[in-house]
């Protein structure tokens, strides 16, 4: 998303005011339909995003969406809200999944949990960092210093 965070803002404004710098960030914020680029470092206006060189209105809760990112072309959802698939099957922007929500991947849910399966046939849900001995897929399910690994003996998988 190009949109400046509002400390860099004020700085880069006072920069332009106080020293007549010639910036991007001194330019106005770009308004829907206007050409951007990331590139050269400019700024939709709030609420909006530069996607394929056109400042873009982000998407609001609800509304279906396509999981990527703008550099993709997938036009993002609003700050806070994610991308993924609704009960209607439909990918939609929707609030993050808390522990225990449901899930399809690990930016479904609010950090520091992550999307995983409990065992092999579950649906997958945001849960805390697997601990040691708890199932796991990947290493990147278990907590910091411990590594996923396949039991010799019935081929489970868990953290050490």
């Amino acid at each position: 998303m190009a949109t400046a965070s509002a400390p860099w803002r004020s700085l880069s404004l006072l920069l332009c005011l106080g020293f007549g710098l010639t910036l991007a960030a001194c330019e106005p914020d770009l308004e829907e339909g206007k050409v951007c680029s990331v590139a050269s470092g400019d700024t939709c206006a709030p609420g909006y995003a530069c996607v394929r060189e056109r400042c873009t209105e982000v998407l609001a809760r609800g509304q279906e969406c396509n999981i990527g990112n703008a550099s993709t072309g997938a036009v993002p959802c609003a700050e806070g809200l994610v991308c993924r698939a609704a009960t209607t099957g439909k990918n939609t922007c929707q609030a993050s999944s808390t522990q225990g929500g449901a899930c399809l991947q690990d930016s479904d849910c609010v950090s520091p949990s992550v999307c995983r399966k409990r065992s092999a046939s579950a649906t997958a849900s945001c849960e805390a960092l697997a601990a040691f001995g708890a199932f796991c897929e990947a290493t990147s399910d278990c907590e910091s210093g411990l590594t996923c690994a396949t039991s010799s003996v019935d081929g489970s998988r868990a953290c050490e």
